[in-house]
């Protein structure tokens, strides 16, 4: 690999060291390769936390991805990039209750997000109290649409401590867990949360898709239950919003800004 040292050298003495680079034609082949895995109609979207540089946010968008969240600070970052709520998810397991109740209000307004992904029941049950307060689902205010999160119970192919799938991790719920809160949430929230599908999220690093391959099709058991269905994958993840099919959110485990 072949480093332009001119252009570097510049970049250092007029904004001062330590500087940090992103290659754009390295962004391009990488952008590149996740669209020809899945093109349109499937949704790609960037996770905020490879790089939270707005700049490199806005031009991972421009090339066709949207922005996946895990706070109200990623997602100020995202808009300041220009990505509409409309086209940002929100995700992870420190979502504050203020976090929730971002999204929340955002739904209540003129520009929902895609959805937000449910880590456990407790979450459900406050961002299910904080729809109703708010009336979603009622009158023109849309619901607001969540994923829950499914622990596929496999055997990811990397570290211990980067395999969130296995079934010994404390990171997402059973089948059985899952599909109850669906039930849950249908019987409960009053049409003010709709479940629209299962989150997966097998590991980091990994050396093989075969756990990944397995999850998917394991998720379709838990995935009855919903009637609009979904599915989103950390590191390929996502769903398509034109059809009720599974689709898959294409968010490559070696993040698509020029950096590994």
């Amino acid at each position: 690999m072949s480093f332009p040292t001119d252009a570097l050298r510049r970049a250092g003495e007029t904004h001062g060291t330590p500087v940090y680079l992103t290659d754009l034609a390295a962004l391009d082949r990488a952008s590149a390769a996740i669209r020809d895995a899945f093109p349109d109609p499937w949704l790609r979207q960037y996770s905020v936390k490879a790089n939270d540089v707005p700049a490199i946010v806005a031009e991972v968008a421009a090339r066709g991805f949207g922005a996946n969240v895990v706070s109200r600070g990623e997602w100020a970052v995202a808009r300041a990039a220009h990505v509409a709520d409309a086209r940002i998810t929100l995700e992870g397991v420190g979502k504050t209750d203020a976090d929730l109740r971002a999204a929340v209000r955002a739904a209540a307004g003129p520009s929902p997000l895609l959805w937000v992904a449910l880590e456990s029941a407790d979450e459900a049950e406050v961002v299910t109290r904080m729809a109703r307060r708010a009336g979603l689902g009622r009158g023109d205010l849309p619901a607001l649409d969540v994923l829950i999160r499914l622990n596929p119970d496999v055997t990811p192919e990397t570290i211990s401590g980067l395999a969130v799938g296995d079934g010994a991790s404390k990171f997402g719920m059973t089948e059985t867990e899952a599909t109850g809160l669906v039930e849950w949430i249908t019987s409960n929230a009053a049409g003010a949360v709709r479940p629209r599908g299962i989150h997966l999220h097998v590991g980091s690093q990994l050396r093989s898709t075969r756990s990944t391959s397995v999850a998917v099709s394991q998720s379709s058991r838990s995935m009855r239950p919903v009637p609009h269905r979904s599915a989103s994958l950390a590191n390929c993840r996502r769903f398509s919003t034109r059809s009720p099919r599974t689709a898959v959110r294409a968010a490559s485990r070696s993040s698509p800004d020029g950096r590994s």
